[in-house]
């Protein structure tokens, strides 16, 4: 069992929406896993310590790195890149919850060591409306590197493992 490690990087979000976050990490199905959350909030964010703290209480499996002051997403991914451990990375956005077995199901799709990633479709969910819908319902296979370069049809970043 390869570890995964997913990485949720936050930036002046409330205690609440991170904790959603990251207990959709802590409840796969796939249980070899690191969750690295990387706060990259504003050194004034006045519930940046809530935040933290809620973290801490949440799980000892939860790797709590905060930079001093905010950098951007991409600094703070590559933050949690240099920390990961594990043979594969998923992000997941600090607002994103993932469906219980999501990284199982994406797992299997690692026939060989050539395959590059995988991913999914998402479930948006309008809770103004109360109506869900489903993005990406067509998948491409194969080597798609030069249709990716072109076009991104895959989407968000929660999607890919």
């Amino acid at each position: 069992m390869e570890l995964v490690s997913a990485i949720i990087t936050t930036h002046n979000r409330s205690p609440e929406t991170v904790l959603r976050a990251v207990n959709s990490v802590l409840s796969q199905t796939y249980e070899n896993m690191e969750l690295i959350v990387v706060d990259d909030s504003t050194s004034d964010y006045s519930q940046r310590q809530d935040v933290e703290n809620a973290l801490r209480d949440a799980s000892e499996r939860v790797i709590y790195i905060k930079h001093p002051t905010s950098r951007g997403a991409n600094v703070a991914r590559n933050t949690g890149l240099s920390h990961a451990k594990g043979y594969y990375v998923a992000f997941l956005d600090d607002d994103d919850e993932w469906l219980p077995n999501k990284i199982e199901e994406q797992l299997k799709g690692f026939t060989d060591r050539s395959i590059a990633l995988v991913y999914c479709g998402t479930v948006i969910i309008d809770d103004e409306e109360n109506k869900r819908r489903l993005s990406n319902s067509s998948f491409k296979k194969g080597n798609v590197y030069y249709e990716l370069l072109k076009k991104n049809f895959i989407g968000k970043i929660a999607v890919v493992l």
